[in-house]
């Protein structure tokens, strides 16, 4: 007969089991969030004018492409990946980052006059995070939940 003590330290709930387990994951997350801001910074051209609608957004002054950031929550055991608002995009009602992924209008005054610019869809965040799921599932064994779509 196996002892006691010897099948209890066989459980997978030993804290060093478990703190691998965690490392793992904290890796696999961050370096998942590395890969999707890596694809949307090279998804944005350096270009003039507009980029048609459902591209991504040129980066005329590569602002946007500064801004892309991500971050590893440990509480809630997530990587959260997209653009930092800049001081006058906090400012908005609806930030700049948000019109350019979603379209939208925004309200502005130009010499005193009041008007709207229309944003068409530029996405840059969600088509990089589509495009690198197969490459980023397999770092969590194949299990891996990507904003609401499991």
């Amino acid at each position: 007969m196996i002892p006691v003590a010897t099948i209890k330290e066989s459980f997978f709930d030993k804290p060093k089991v478990v703190k691998a387990l965690a490392a793992k994951e904290r890796r696999a997350l961050m370096k998942g969030g590395a890969i999707i801001r890596r694809t949307a910074i090279f998804s944005m051209k350096s270009r003039k004018g507009i980029a048609p609608e459902g591209s991504p957004p040129y980066a005329h002054e590569k602002t946007i492409k500064r801004l892309l950031f991500f971050s590893y929550d440990a509480q809630e055991k997530a990587t959260v990946v997209g653009p930092a608002l800049s001081q006058e995009s906090k400012n908005e009602p609806i930030p700049i980052p948000l019109l350019m992924e979603e379209g939208g209008v925004k309200a502005v005054v130009i010499h005193h006059k009041r008007e709207q610019l229309h944003y068409g869809k530029h996405p840059f965040m969600k088509p990089a995070l589509d495009e690198n799921i197969p490459k980023i599932a397999p770092l969590f064994g194949g299990k891996f939940y990507a904003g609401g779509q499991v």
